[in-house]
C-alpha cells in the first residue's frame, strides 16, 4: 500500500511539472565553421549520437509531455547542425521518421514537429537535399560569409523550399541595408542580430543602435511598395522586425525568451541546458539518465521572469524587452552573471529607435497593413503551413 501511495504522489507531482514546447538537439559538436559566438566552436572531434539515442530523447520528452497536466500547444524538436553539414543525414531522416511514427500512432497528447536549423549548406549530402525538399524549410547562419557562396548549392533544392539567411551585425561599421539586400538576393527571408561574442561592451551597443537608426532613416526614403516588400521579407527573429512587432502589438512579455522555461537544449552528451548558448555547468538542468532537475527548473523560471531584477522592474521598456539575456550577461565583463549593462544600453536604444520608426510607418497605411499581415500570420508566408506552429522566432 505504501509503495502504491508513493507512486501516486510521484504521478501527481509529475502532473504539475512545467510544460515544454521546444527541445533543441545536436547529434555532434564537430564543426569547421568557427563561428565566434558558438559554444562548439573549439570542437573538431567528438562522439556522435546514434539514431537510437536520438529516438530515446524523443521518447523521453514525449513521455514528459504526456505526464504534465498543463499541455503545450505542440512539442517541437529543432535539430541544430553545425559547420559544413557535420550531421549524419541518416540521423536526421531517421529522426523525421521517428516523429512521424509518434504522430501517426497517437503516442503524444499534442502534435510533434521537427525543424532543421543549419549553419551551412555548402556540402549538404544528396540524402539531406532530398530530405529538405520534402521538409520545406531551413535556416542558414551566414556569420559574415558572402551570401553568393551559397547560390550554386541552393540551386540543388526544390523551388518550394524556403531558405532563411541569418547573419550577425558585427562590431564595426556595416551598411546594413546593403547586407540585407545581398542576403535577400539569394534567400527568401533574412534576419540580422548583434553578434554575441565576448566581451560585450557599451561601445558595441552604441554602435549597433546607431547602425539600426541609420538603417531606418534609409528605409524611410523607399517607396511604399519597396518598404513593404523589404519588411515582409524579414524573419520574425530579425532584430528590427521583432521590435516593431512587439511595440505594435503592445506586448507584455513574461520572459525575454523561453530558454530554460518552456524550451531547452539537449547536447551530444545528452545533458540538458537552457539554450544552445548557455551550456555552463551551473546552468545544467539535468540529463537523459536522471531526467529534468525540476527544482532547479522552477528556480530558473523565477529568475528569468520579467521584473525579477530591481533594475528591470523600474525600466520603461520592460513590457516589450522581457528582461535580460543570460548569454549576453555571461559575456559582459562589467555586469554580473545575470544582467548586462551593455545589453540594457542596446535594448533601450533599439526600442527607442524602433518606436520612432513605427510611428513613421503608421503614417503609410499600405506599409503598416502589409507588415501587420506578415506578422499576424503566425508563420512566415512561405513556411509550410502544416509545420508552422512549432517554429521558433527567437534564435
Amino acid at each position: 500500500m505504501t509503495e502504491r501511495n508513493d507512486r501516486g504522489k510521484e504521478a501527481a507531482g509529475a502532473s504539475m511539472n512545467p510544460p515544454l514546447q521546444m527541445v533543441r538537439l545536436s547529434d555532434s559538436r564537430r564543426c569547421n565553421a568557427g563561428c565566434s559566438y558558438c559554444p562548439s566552436r573549439d570542437f573538431s572531434i567528438g562522439r556522435r549520437l546514434s539514431l537510437a539515442e536520438l529516438e530515446r530523447v524523443v521518447d523521453f520528452f514525449v513521455a514528459y509531455t504526456n505526464g504534465v497536466r498543463r499541455k503545450p500547444r505542440s512539442l517541437s524538436f529543432v535539430f541544430n547542425t553545425l559547420g559544413e553539414m557535420s550531421l549524419a543525414a541518416d540521423n536526421l531522416i531517421g529522426l523525421a521518421d521517428c516523429i512521424e511514427r509518434v504522430n501517426g500512432g497517437g503516442r503524444c497528447a499534442v502534435p510533434v514537429y521537427l525543424f532543421l536549423a543549419s549553419t551551412n549548406l555548402l556540402d549538404a549530402p544528396d540524402g539531406l537535399v532530398e530530405f529538405v525538399n520534402r521538409y520545406g524549410y531551413v535556416t542558414v547562419s551566414l556569420h559574415g560569409r558572402p551570401a553568393a557562396e551559397y547560390a550554386p548549392r541552393i540551386a540543388r533544392f526544390d523551388e518550394r523550399v524556403t531558405l532563411e539567411g541569418t547573419d550577425v551585425i558585427p562590431r564595426h561599421h556595416m551598411d546594413l541595408l546593403e547586407r540585407y539586400g545581398e542576403i535577400l538576393r539569394h534567400f527568401h527571408i533574412a534576419a540580422m542580430r548583434p553578434v554575441r561574442e565576448p566581451p560585450m561592451t557599451a561601445a558595441d551597443s552604441a554602435l549597433w543602435v546607431e547602425e539600426i537608426a541609420e538603417l531606418t532613416r534609409r528605409l524611410d526614403a523607399l517607396s511604399d511598395e519597396a518598404l513593404a516588400g523589404f519588411l515582409t521579407r524579414l524573419s520574425f527573429g530579425d532584430t528590427l522586425l521583432n521590435a516593431l512587432m512587439l511595440l505594435d502589438r503592445g506586448a507584455r512579455l513574461h520572459y525575454r525568451c523561453h530558454a530554460g522555461v518552456s524550451s531547452l537544449q539537449v547536447t551530444p552528451e545528452m545533458e540538458f541546458y537552457p539554450c544552445t548558448f548557455l551550456q555552463h555547468p551551473d546552468l545544467r538542468m539535468g540529463d537523459i539518465e536522471r531526467g529534468l532537475d525540476l527544482a532547479w527548473h522552477r528556480r530558473f523560471e523565477a529568475l528569468r521572469r520579467a521584473g525579477a531584477r530591481p533594475e528591470c522592474a523600474a525600466c520603461g521598456i520592460l513590457d516589450v524587452c522581457g528582461g535580460p539575456c543570460l548569454d549576453w550577461a555571461r559575456k559582459d565583463p562589467t555586469g554580473d552573471r545575470f544582467l548586462s549593462p551593455a545589453e540594457c544600453l542596446y535594448r533601450r536604444g533599439l526600442f527607442r529607435t524602433a518606436a520612432a520608426f513605427l510611428e513613421r510607418i503608421k503614417r503609410r497605411p499600405r506599409v503598416i497593413e502589409a507588415v501587420r499581415r506578415h506578422c499576424g500570420l503566425g508563420t512566415q508566408d512561405r513556411q509550410p503551413k502544416a509545420k508552422g506552429e512549432g517554429r521558433c522566432s527567437e534564435c
